[in-house]
This record gives structure tokens, sequence and C-alpha cells, in this order.
């Protein structure tokens, strides 16, 4: 957000601009266990969509990366967070 201040008003003395946000397509759909990373998304779509509105008199855009599942270690980073950070035997989500 305070980067899209500050490139704003660049953006508006130019009188053109494009923002781009990258989200996911968990910012449209929740899954369990995912809240964190859930609402992180939600915010970006909410945000980009508050400002293309805001923005919608001007000649600056703004577009909304929505991917699905990409090749990355998230997964296998997320499983080492899981271990180290959670009970798992003692968690009511065990079952």
């Amino acid at each position: 957000m305070e980067l899209n201040n500050r490139l704003l008003v660049m953006m508006r003395q130019n009188n053109r601009g494009r923002i781009i946000f990258n989200s996911s397509v968990l910012g449209l759909v929740a899954l369990p266990f995912r809240g964190a990373y859930n609402a992180s998304k939600y915010a970006i779509e909410g945000f980009a969509d508050t400002l293309r509105l805001e923005l919608d008199d001007t000649h600056i855009e703004v577009s909304l990366i929505e991917p699905g599942p990409v090749e990355s270690k998230f997964r296998q980073n997320s499983l080492l967070a899981l271990k180290e950070n959670i009970d798992m035997e003692n968690s009511v989500h065990r079952d």
C-alpha cells in the first residue's frame, strides 16, 4: 500500500500507469487450514478492486493476476513449518 501511495503521485502527474497485483485463486475461494494465506489473498483482491474504483476516472489501470497452482517449494516449506510449530498429536483436527 505504501508503494502504491508513492507511485500513484507519479502516475497521476503522468496521467497514466498500470498497477499489477499478484493474488491467487485462494483469494476467491477459501480452503481449510489456509486461513492466513486465504486472508492475505482476499485482502489483495479487496484492495485491488477498491483502487480500481477509485481510479476509474483516470488513465491508471489496475490489473489483478489470480494464478492457480504453481510449482514451488511452498508446500514443502509449509510442511516443515507445520511440523516445527504445531502439536499434531494434540490437535483438534488430528483425525
